[in-house]
Parts: C-alpha cells; structure tokens; sequence
C-alpha cells in the first residue's frame, strides 16, 4: 500500500495548530482563569457589601427605633408623674370661661401655675391642660379662650384616655391632630394624655400635653442623610405618615396615596398588609425610579407607630 507523505501545506498547519494549543495552554487559559477569579472575587466581595449594607441597616434601625421611644418615654413619664399631682383640682365644679377666670384668684389660677411650671420642665410640649369629667371646657397653661360651646369630654385626646384600659403601662398617644385652642391653635401636633381616677377608681378628667414633634421629624431628617437611607414614621392603626422625606405632617399622606405617588403597584393591598403589622420584618417592593428596595419595619414600644428604613434590595 502507497504510503502518503505530508505536503509542506499540510505540516505548516500542523505546526500552526500545535502552537495555538500552547498558546491557548500556556497564556490564554491563565488568563482566563484569572479573569474568571477577579468577577468571581467582585462578585463576593459586592455581595458581602450589600449584605453588610442590609446588617447596618436592620442595626441603625433597632437603634434608631429605641431612640424615638427613648424620647416619647420621657415625655410618658413626665405625663404619669404630673397627673399624680394634679388630683387635687378634680374637685373643681366649673371651668374658666373666659381670661378673666383664668386670672381670678383661686384655684384655676393656682392650677395654671402648676401647668406652666409643668411645661418649663420640658421644652417638647407645647401646650398643657385638664378637662375634668365634672364639667365641660377645659384648663390651658395659656391665657387663651375656647371655642364656643367647647367639651373637652368629646375631644379625641380625652376620650382616649379615659377608654384606655388604667392597667396599660403607657398613657395614651394619639395621631397628630390639628389643634383647637391654645397657641398652636391650627398646627398639627400629638397629643399625651393621662387620665385622672378617685379613690374608687373611677375616672374624674384627664391631664394631657400637646407635644412638638417639630424635634422628633428633625432628627430622623438627619438621620436619613448620615445614613443615605431612607426613612418613613407611620401609624399602623390608620397608615397615616407622621415622617416622610417628601411630605410634611399637613399633607396628611396615607401609605396607599404614598404608592400612588411614586408608582409602587400594590393592588392586593398585600405591601401595605405586611407594613402595618406590629413586629419587625423586612418588606420588598420595587418603584419604577429605584428599583427593586428592601425595607425594614421597626415598632415603636408605646405607640400604634412604626418606622420603615428602605435600602436597595
């Protein structure tokens, strides 16, 4: 059998294919691999990032969260041991009508002095006073008069703390309001309330502060820029938002009405559902400018709020 000879054609390709297998071996393959490496190396050390991210973020949230109750606290205790004092004006039967009762001697005048002495003590509340469930009206540490035919019986800050069961640890805390008397007469504040109880342990008025939440909302402002998060303070009982980067306490913003602003699709009510429960929990959803976002829910002991701290997800 003729036995063929490689042509120089033939063993020129030869050659050329054996030195790209060692070209490939030996440079091309390190190579790669080291490029598969470095992506691999990025890729862990992005993910160990944003995992890090989401560690400062669940801890400057717990942190975050003590701090609003450590401040709503001190206003509590002030509250609790106040009322203790002011027992002695329940016996009072009629209430000023006018600035001229206030400025009576006698016992109104007696009581605006402790509620004024009251409010010095602590620079958050704006305003003080006692409804008495004996009569209508009401007791300010101002000078001001009331509106006509006014009941504080009726009010939402008294009915609430006389409602609340005396067992509860925490006076009452109600949503922020507009006010109906006083200096603030108008603005949007909160409301403390402690109710008052006799001997037998019925109520007999309730002694409660309109507080300024002007330095709260400051405090989470800045927060939320040393932490490049951001950060939403929200009722759970009505999903009003008491802080928001974007609103203030006057636009009276719900969450629902938040989503429908920003494009956040939530039509199951499902995002809303899991935000409002009281417990901490992370809660994803995505808008159309951000991306998809992962939020962490934390509770505020004492209180029917929430904070909501929001990273990239």
């Amino acid at each position: 059998m003729e036995q063929k000879v490689a042509g120089p054609k033939t063993e020129h390709a030869r050659r050329l294919t054996v030195g790209l297998k060692l070209l490939i071996l030996n440079f091309l393959l390190p190579v790669l691999v080291i490029a598969g490496v470095a992506v691999f190396s990025y890729s862990s050390q992005y993910s160990k990032a944003v995992e890090n991210s989401k560690t400062n973020t669940l801890n400057s949230g717990r942190l975050l969260s003590k701090e609003v109750y450590a401040y709503l606290n001190a206003q509590f205790k002030t509250i609790q041991t106040s009322a203790l004092t002011l027992h002695e004006y329940a016996a009072l039967t009629t209430l000023p009508q006018s600035k001229e009762d206030y400025s009576t001697p006698g016992p109104i005048k007696d009581l605006v002095a402790d509620l004024t002495r009251i409010k010095k003590s602590n620079s958050s509340f704006a305003s003080l006073y006692l409804g008495l469930a004996a009569s209508p009206g009401l007791v300010l540490d101002t000078w001001d008069e009331l509106p006509p035919n006014y009941d504080a019986r009726k009010r939402p800050w008294y009915l609430g703390a006389i409602n609340k069961p005396r067992t509860d640890e925490y006076p009452f805390v109600s949503e922020p309001y507009a006010t109906a008397a006083g200096s603030l007469q108008g603005a949007i504040v909160l409301s403390i309330t402690q109710a008052l109880y006799n001997e037998e342990d019925r109520p007999i008025g309730v002694f409660g502060a309109d507080m300024d939440l002007s330095v709260l909302l400051d405090s989470l402002k800045a927060e939320s820029a040393k932490q490049n998060v951001r950060i939403i303070l929200f009722s759970r009982d009505t999903g009003m938002t008491i802080y928001h980067p974007n609103y203030t306490l006057a636009d009276q913003k719900t969450i629902k009405a938040i989503f429908d602003d920003v494009g956040i699709k939530d039509p199951g009510g499902e995002i809303e559902k899991a935000m409002r429960q009281n417990k901490e929990q992370a809660v994803r959803y995505s808008r159309p400018d951000l991306g998809s976002l992962l939020g962490y829910t934390f509770p505020i002991d004492g209180t029917s709020w929430s904070l909501l701290i929001t990273v990239a997800d």
